[in-house]
């Protein structure tokens, strides 16, 4: 229905009486009859408070949203009588925010004014609150924000890291700031500046004029920043109590697309230190502002690390979109128990990633309708993808019509979706490994090949690669660096792989020791379980690859309640594996068929009746006894038999299908049709690499007596050195010893033993040392240590 007082039209909820609530008075006025009568009555419900917000765009939709959870009454005032939030509200007033007389009149109404566009009459607010309306934020921190350089003028007093700044009011002053600051130079004005509008770039002096132009003119009011040369732009969201409690969000990145915000990265990739910095500079630049509310802190990534703030919004925000669907409390819900003064809500994710793609109007009218449909119908059939639709009547190109957000297990995955969504990408790629599989030498296969059997057995998503520390540091590197990204969630490493990849990767790593030609496989343990503090590693017996696939899936299944309840399944493993207590292992590798397991339960049944047989041998004869001992043997014997043909079978089935060749990328179900062929090849290699010297792309190579040295680089700031040389005492402290004089960080190190000489690979943190130069650094050191 529709109701009118003066100049101002309502908009109620038919199914609602229109409450008119003064707030006039203060809340906690000790004088008030009215809020005495209040205390004494039960509230039902969360809080009996109708919120008011200036504006009815999305983000007051979506506040709307959130406050019904909780049947919470919001009023909205728009001068739209169609606009998003209108259909969610207690009630919406038509008129302007702008307008002094209005939002008086909608204040009336309301128990706690709050807003979700900072650009509304702040001169207004100051005379609310004179008056005792409750306004969240404070009408002091909305002028603050609304005035960008008055913004970054407060923030500079309160040691807020930010891009240098000045005002300028004619030519001259901007012709200071390029010769102060250099060229590009970031223009913007003072206020009314969103979504790109307001900003423009001068590449050179000459540019000065028409980017003043473009602005509006010195009049507008403009200021200048120094260009930050960020590499990346994140962001915060910041939630403040009345109490002035003060709970950060995780950290986000934000991509744009021609100045608007496009798609939302949760959590941003950057390493933990950064993400520390990020959320202690949008804490403090909170902190200083006055009133409760969510904030949007948006901040500049450094090529040097540093964290530089680029403006605050006091409202939900953009980036914050994610948080319906990725978070225990949405943003939403957050601002509106800050305003209401309810506690604060857990403001951590509830999924381990998350992406927020904004739908942005792609053309006008009928024609972006119906690519926008399109899009959201693909979103549909995604897993893990929610859609928001802001029911906005008009297209318009860039305009911010909805959001998809896609949650899922990890930032690859979420990727995966979002590619096939836009058609980036084969749908059927968006399913990312999980799991990663990684052995130095195709010869490992037949040890690692369990650890996928029983991954497959568990459904777990997995990728096999063969990546040698020692031959391809480089893809070593590249693996360990971008695992977290890809959706990499636990890694299995064989042999030498598990010695280097901890130190490189915030994945947990599994270690498998593989036995080899020489020492029996305790090279490869030791290697593992003597990783200096700080570099933390699981190990397994050595070759049991199976027990490291089920502590993959018990790791898995912590955050995975369908694995957690298929985790029973490991108390049957044994029914699937035949123990063999002649092997080293202590479990045979090979998966055993329905046939042996049945036979293995003959054996059991066996062993039973000779166990019970004991307390009455001496009342069996000798031939009796003799009987059961051939009947037992011949019964083994044939059991061995049996397993040995279906081995066999099961070898020259995988044999015929290892024509085909072997791809290191493929998955582990072709490398077991493989398999034969590749250990016949693997054997030939095996010689072969002993007899070979391996060079990197583009290294450095010397040898000074019996030591040889290799030096490679891997990323722009990570050097690989290997060292070969012959078993002697004491030429292990002396390379140590070595490195150290270099000063030189290390990373990690690896020592394996092979045809009698070791060899030690060392991954080095360095700047931007020349290889020539490192080599003769390294033989210099080497001969005065004459190693």
């Amino acid at each position: 229905g529709w109701a009118s007082t003066s100049s101002v039209t309502f908009k109620l909820d038919n199914s609602k009486k229109l409450p008119l609530v003064s707030c006039k008075a203060s809340i906690d006025a000790p004088n008030s009859s009215i809020q005495s009568e209040n205390r004494a009555l039960v509230v039902q419900g969360v809080s009996e408070k109708i919120v008011g917000v200036l504006g009815g765009g999305q983000l007051g939709r979506m506040l709307c949203q959130a406050a019904s959870e909780m049947a919470i009454k919001v009023a909205i005032l728009d001068p739209s009588e169609n606009c998003p939030a209108s259909s969610f509200s207690h009630y919406h007033m038509v008129g302007s925010f702008d307008d002094s007389t209005t939002v008086e009149e909608f204040a009336k109404r309301c128990g706690v004014l709050t807003m979700e566009i900072e650009h509304v009459d702040v001169a207004t607010l100051d005379k609310l609150e004179q008056q005792g309306v409750d306004c969240q934020p404070k009408a002091s921190t909305i002028r603050i924000i609304q005035d960008k350089y008055l913004q970054k003028l407060h923030f500079s007093r309160h040691g807020i890291p930010l891009p240098e700044f000045m005002e300028i009011d004619n030519d001259e002053s901007a012709r200071s700031a390029g010769k102060l600051f250099g060229y590009p130079l970031m223009i913007k004005s003072k206020r009314l500046a969103y979504d790109g509008r307001g900003n423009a770039v001068a590449k050179c002096e000459e540019d000065l004029t028409s980017a003043v132009s473009a602005l509006g003119g010195y009049e507008r009011g403009l200021y200048v920043e120094k260009w930050a040369p960020f590499i990346k732009e994140l962001a915060v969201i910041v939630a403040r109590g009345r109490d002035n409690s003060v709970l950060c969000y995780p950290v986000v990145e934000t991509i744009h697309k021609e100045n608007i915000c496009h798609i939302v990265k949760a959590p941003a990739a950057v390493p933990w230190k950064v993400r520390k910095l990020a959320t202690d500079v949008a804490h403090k630049a909170v902190s200083s502002l006055e009133g409760a509310g969510v904030f949007a802190v948006e901040l500049f990534l450094t090529e040097a690390g540093e964290i530089l703030l680029n403006e605050v919004a006091p409202r939900p925000h953009n980036s914050g979109h994610h948080t319906i669907e990725s978070c225990y409390t949405s943003q939403y819900e957050q601002h509106l128990r800050a305003v209401i003064g309810l506690p604060l809500g857990d403001p951590s994710m509830k999924t381990p990633a998350a992406i927020m793609y904004n739908i942005l109007g792609e053309d006008e009218g009928e024609p972006g309708f119906r690519i926008a449909h399109e899009l959201m119908t693909r979103a549909l059939a995604l897993p893990g993808a929610s859609v928001h639709w802001y029911d906005k009547s008009a297209m318009k190109r860039q305009r911010k019509m909805g959001h998809i957000t896609i949650v899922g297990s990890s930032m690859g995955i979420v990727e995966g979706h979002l590619k096939s969504l836009l058609k980036e990408d084969n749908p059927d790629d968006a399913v990312s490994a999980r799991v990663g599989i990684i052995m130095g030498s195709d010869s490992d296969l037949p040890v690692m090949k369990d650890a996928s059997r029983i991954l497959n057995m568990f459904g777990v998503a997995h990728e096999v690669r063969i990546v040698s520390a020692h031959r391809t540091p480089d893809m070593m590197f590249s693996y360990a660096t971008s695992a977290w990204e890809r959706g990499i969630q636990v890694i299995i490493a064989g042999a030498g792989g598990a010695a280097h990849l901890p130190a490189l990767t915030p994945v947990p790593v599994i270690g498998v020791p593989v036995r080899g030609s020489s020492l029996d496989g305790m090279d490869s343990l030791l290697s593992i379980v003597q990783m200096p503090r700080g570099v933390p590693v699981a190990t397994v017996a050595i070759n049991n690859a199976t027990n490291a696939g089920l502590l993959a899936v018990r790791m898995l299944g912590v955050a995975d309640s369908d694995l957690t309840s298929s985790l029973g399944l490991d108390e049957t493993l044994s029914s699937y594996y035949d123990y063999d207590s002649s092997s080293p292992d202590g479990c045979a590798s090979s998966m055993a068929s329905k046939n042996i397991v049945s036979e293995r339960n003959r054996r059991k049944k066996l062993n039973e009746r000779l166990y019970n047989l004991r307390a009455v041998v001496p009342n069996i004869s000798k031939m009796d006894k003799a009987s059961i001992i051939k009947d037992a043997i011949n019964y083994i014997k044939e059991l061995h038999e049996q397993e040995r043909r279906i081995k066999s079978d099961i070898s020259d089935l995988e044999y015929r299908r290892s024509k085909n060749g072997i791809d290191n990328t493929c998955s582990m179900m072709d490398y077991e049709q493989e398999l034969p062929g590749l250990l016949i090849k693997s054997k030939k290699k095996r010689t072969d690499h002993r007899k070979q010297h391996y060079d990197f792309n583009g290294c450095c190579r010397t040898s000074i007596n019996d030591l040889e040295v290799r030096v490679s680089y891997v990323g722009e700031r990570t050097i690989v050195v290997s060292l070969t040389c012959s078993k002697r005492e004491g030429t292990m402290v002396k390379l140590c010893e070595m490195f150290e004089s270099l000063k030189l960080k290390i990373i990690t190190a690896h020592i394996t033993a092979f045809a009698g000489r070791l060899l030690k690979t060392v991954f080095l943190e360095a700047d931007e040392l020349e290889k020539d130069h490192l080599r003769i650094k390294i033989e210099t050191v080497i001969s005065s240590t004459h190693v």
